[in-house]
């Protein structure tokens, strides 16, 4: 692990805001100026997880940065299945001129593990705008991402990996927890379900580990995404129309996002 406090100028960005809870011990130490969230977190029964990380953010002085809320994941699936790729590049520039304004040092976000399609994106956005704003203004951002569904534990140890990991105490846990309790009622549940009956050890260990600005954009050899093999239960259900998959759906977005990427003039 690499001691390097403080994390200055960091923005946190995030699909859904709940996962904010991932790194609720290292958030005192980031202590973003900024927080992106790409969707308001809604529930399948209605309802949104905005208000008790928007109260943990208040308490942090943390501010919510333009794209904050303002989609629920039927829009992100919606434009995605219709290869709206205007409408990521447009979440991109926004995202991009905020870095840059606040002169970012370090961004944490979203890992791409092929589960979720909007966590995926938020790791695709991510990277593109952090290649943008470092080749057009020269900056120099350093490019985190956290697990979201696999404990940390399992990558804290990587011979060579230069990450970031703390171990939090017993008070410290109980605080995560509580706060995922009025953030998402299902955390328990699902937690025993991908941990194997031990959430709270599996949600002991923090890590921070540093992503290059393509992670994401390539699909794992031999690996189907759980969100197809999700979507194809969903379709046989005729609860879907068609499945999304990477191959037909992500990666074409991808290639749009680079595209941009490697459009944007760099300053003579």
């Amino acid at each position: 692990m690499i001691e390097l406090f403080p994390f200055t100028k960091s923005v946190l960005i995030v699909g859904h805001p709940v996962h904010a809870v991932q790194i609720y011990g290292w958030l005192e130490i980031i202590k973003p100026a900024t927080m992106h969230a790409l969707t308001d977190g809604s529930r399948p029964s209605g309802g949104t997880r905005l208000e008790p990380v928007i109260e943990l953010m208040d308490q942090m002085n943390v501010q919510r940065g333009a794209v904050y809320g303002r989609y629920t994941d039927r829009d992100i699936y919606a434009a995605i299945l219709r290869r709206d790729y205007g409408f990521f590049i447009s979440l991109t520039e926004e995202i991009t001129a905020e870095l840059i304004r606040k002169k970012t040092q370090f961004v944490f976000g979203d890992a791409a593990e092929y589960y979720n399609p909007v966590h995926d994106v938020c790791r695709m956005i991510i990277g593109a705008a952090v290649e943008i704003a470092n080749k057009s203004e020269g900056l120099q951002i350093q490019n985190y991402d956290f697990l979201l569904m696999a404990p940390h534990t399992n990558h804290a140890e990587s011979p060579g990996r230069k990450f970031f990991s703390r171990t939090l105490s017993d008070v410290q846990l109980e605080e995560k927890f509580s706060f995922a309790r009025r953030t998402y009622p299902e955390f328990a549940d699902e937690t025993r379900r991908l941990f194997e009956g031990k959430p709270v050890e599996s949600y002991r260990t923090e890590s921070l580990r540093p992503c290059g600005n393509r992670s994401g954009y390539d699909k794992l050899a031999d690996v189907k995404p759980f969100y197809e093999k999700y979507g194809e239960g969903q379709v046989a259900k005729g609860f879907y129309k068609r499945v999304l998959r990477f191959e037909e759906d992500m990666a074409p977005l991808g290639e749009a996002l680079w595209d941009f990427v490697e459009k944007t003039k760099v300053p003579s």
